[in-house]
């Protein structure tokens, strides 16, 4: 466009209405981009400053012509007195520069004659001296237009030389009126501008065009005649849409979500409306009546499209939604393997499964915690399970003290030498265990004889001492204390008999020792130590073999069940997440709703090819917010009942005796053995002056 938007919309509204008036802006905007119509102003604009050109040659420069009419205001003047317009985006309709305009008008001031002077400052198109290719258009004196293709100064001036007239006796000014000062204010009059042979009327555009009614059947609506009020339209209007966009509640990543959509509108959705979700913005959603649930994706701000429809069908209402996404705490932990070519390194994880001839399952798995995994350091748990050939199962689970650089090698020495020592001593053809078990059992006094003694020290006690010779062998070798491999250690030796199952378990650090019976019943059989503040337990160490009387076989608890279901060893790094104290573990019900979860990856499944992929490393991996530690767990499961079991041959030591009534558990309390221990141990305290027990140390959760 050549001219301002002002420009146009005041010959727009001229056209139109026959007056200088206002023009609606939506009818403005649909004639400026109607090309036609602008550039038929864009001629009419040429053309009529040509007109003013030929006038100025002819009249000449008067020295009484004036610079500017104060009485008539120009158009563009005119145009700024008018309602402000809005601009399009792209530049062609800005508004005027102020600055720009005043100097183009004192350019031409001085460059032109005054009349000319005085005609150009009524209009803001800048005066074009070259011939047009367009046609010429001249208005008559009746005020009509017309057009020809002919050069108009050439035309003038032969018009001119044939009538027989002089410029200089045209340049004489009319007589004075009222309005007019001089004759040199006044310009040619339009009934003395010629016109061409062929007039064209001016047609205007079709979107000038206001109708009362919607045109039906093709009819041409009849145009506004000037200054006519349009109708309103009586056509029917599509019912509107509204767009609302709003906030959500916040939902944390990877974790189910809901949200009800009815509670988004101010006012109840009408009866039979209904939601259709657009886009769920990266998550799993769906639309469930007026709810908005499933489970949220990656972190990060995202919007949420619903659309809501009425019974019929039509749509009504777009909602964005906008939903914030929270990082799951679980997502912020790092994998990071841990280095292969460190001293002692072992895998991140381990898994093992054994099925006894006599048909019991037992599987063990340890996974390295998440503390550890996120800084790439090595495991520190370790464990064991072992089926003897004379019906005898050994497990065993220990936990390296985080605080230790070496842990991790201490808890698998403890492990590995003491399952080796035991089952070769339980696979003894002499091993006398079992019947001095069953005599302590079935004396009932809690007193333990020569007999028992003997078979502790010859198994558990000999077992274990085997492990910690180990480690202080490693110790010397690697030119440190022994502290550096500290370890907790749960252990539990079991053999099925015709009167029931028989376990003997020893117990020192944290962790617990529990078994199952049918019916839902169960029994803690260790005793847990725990330090005076949180993280603080029992390593095994030398003091606990130099006293054995006080410090070692007090831990040893001997049990028989006349229907175990499962026994269960578990590091605290398993213990801690699921029981909320120490007291809690001798809750059965709870170590029930474990093994209730366990049930499911407790079957005996091929391996993976990959260990991190089996079952049960991968529910060692659940997460609880505080609890990162490693985990390590040995279970030993009744015989599959699909399974058709044979009875143990009864041991010489049992069959000797004559039958006893079957009972449902037949057990030693292990608090007998620690009060009978508890009056030594506070008589040394007193006469050294020293407590007794080994110093306890703080272990890295």
């Amino acid at each position: 466009m050549k001219h301002s938007q002002d420009y146009y919309a005041q010959i727009f509204a001229l056209l139109t209405t026959g007056r200088l008036s206002y023009i609606r802006t939506e009818e403005l905007e649909r004639l400026l981009y109607h090309t036609d119509a602008v550039a038929m102003v864009d001629r009419f604009a040429e053309e009529f400053q040509h007109h003013l050109n030929h006038v100025a040659e002819d009249q000449g420069n008067g020295p009484d012509a004036q610079a500017h009419d104060t009485d008539h205001p120009s158009l563009e003047e005119n145009a700024h007195k008018q309602k402000p317009l809005s601009y399009d985006n792209d530049g062609a309709g800005e508004a005027p520069d102020p600055e720009a305009l005043e100097a183009s008008a004192s350019v031409q001031s001085e460059t032109q004659p005054p009349e000319v002077a005085a005609c150009a400052e009524t209009e803001t198109p800048v005066p074009n001296t070259e011939s047009s290719a367009e046609p010429d258009r001249h208005e008559q004196a009746d005020g009509s237009l017309s057009y020809d293709n002919r050069d108009v100064a050439t035309e003038d001036v032969t018009r001119r030389q044939e009538a027989g007239v002089s410029a200089e006796s045209e340049a004489q000014p009319p007589e004075a009126t009222d309005d007019v000062e001089t004759a040199a204010e006044v310009p040619m009059p339009l009934a003395e501008i010629p016109t061409p042979a062929s007039p064209e009327p001016l047609e205007l555009p079709d979107l000038l065009v206001e109708t009362a009614t919607s045109p039906k059947d093709g009819a041409v609506p009849a145009p506004l005649a000037p200054g006519d009020v349009p109708s309103v339209s009586t056509a029917p209007k599509e019912p509107a849409v509204n767009d609302f966009r709003c906030n959500i509640p916040n939902g944390r990543s990877g974790e189910p979500y809901e949200c009800d959509l009815g509670d988004l509108a101010s006012t109840p959705a009408p009866e039979g409306a209904y939601f259709v979700l657009e886009s769920a913005g990266g998550n799993d959603l769906s639309i469930e009546g007026e709810r908005l649930v499933g489970t949220l994706g990656p972190a990060g701000n995202t919007e949420v499209r619903v659309n809501g429809h009425t019974k019929d069908g039509r749509l009504t209402v777009r909602f964005t939604l906008k939903l914030a996404v929270i990082p799951n705490p679980r997502d912020l932990w790092k994998d990071l393997p841990s280095d292969p070519d460190a001293p002692y390194a072992k895998a991140d994880c381990d898994v093992d499964r054994v099925v006894s001839g006599s048909g019991w399952r037992m599987q063990m798995a340890s996974q390295r915690g998440r503390s550890h995994a996120h800084k790439g350091l090595q495991r520190d748990d370790h464990g064991l399970i072992r089926a003897t050939e004379t019906g005898w199962h050994i497990l065993i689970v220990a936990d390296g003290a985080g605080s230790c650089g070496l842990s991790r090698e201490g808890s698998r020495l403890i492990c590995t030498h003491a399952g080796d020592r035991l089952q070769a001593y339980l696979e003894a053809d002499d091993c006398p265990l079992e019947s001095a078990a069953t005599e302590f059992i079935e004396h009932g006094d809690g007193t333990m004889r020569q007999s028992l003694t003997q078979a502790l020290h010859g198994s558990v006690l000999t077992g274990l001492h085997a492990g910690y010779q180990a480690i202080a062998a490693a110790a010397r070798e690697s030119g440190v204390s022994a502290k550096a491999f500290s370890t907790t250690t749960l252990l539990a030796l079991h053999k099925h008999t015709e009167r029931g199952s028989l376990v003997i378990t020893f117990g020192i650090g944290d962790g617990g020792i529990a078994a199952l019976t049918r019916g839902r019943g169960g029994k803690l059989l260790n005793d847990v130590d725990g330090g005076t503040h949180a993280g603080q337990t029992r390593f095994l160490d030398a003091k606990v073999f130099n006293a054995p009387d006080e410090d070692f076989y007090p831990r040893i608890k001997i049990h028989r069940f006349a229907a175990l279901d499962a026994l269960f060893l578990a590091t605290d790094g398993v213990t801690d997440p699921l029981f909320d104290s120490d007291n809690d573990l001798k809750n059965a019900r709870q170590w029930w709703e474990m093994f209730d979860t366990l049930a499911p990856v407790l079957g005996d499944p091929a391996r993976p090819e990959v260990v991190a992929e089996d079952p049960l490393v991968q529910y060692l991996d659940f997460f609880k917010a505080g609890h990162h530690d490693d985990r390590t767990l040995a279970v030993l499961m009744v015989p599959d009942p699909t399974i058709t079991e044979q009875a143990p041959e009864p041991s010489p030591a049992v069959a000797e005796r004559p039958a006893e009534p079957s009972v449902i558990e037949e057990t030693t309390e292990a608090e007998e053995l620690h009060e009978e221990s508890v009056a030594p141990v506070e008589e040394a305290e007193r006469e050294s002056g020293e407590p007794a027990d080994p110093q306890r140390k703080e272990s890295d959760q």
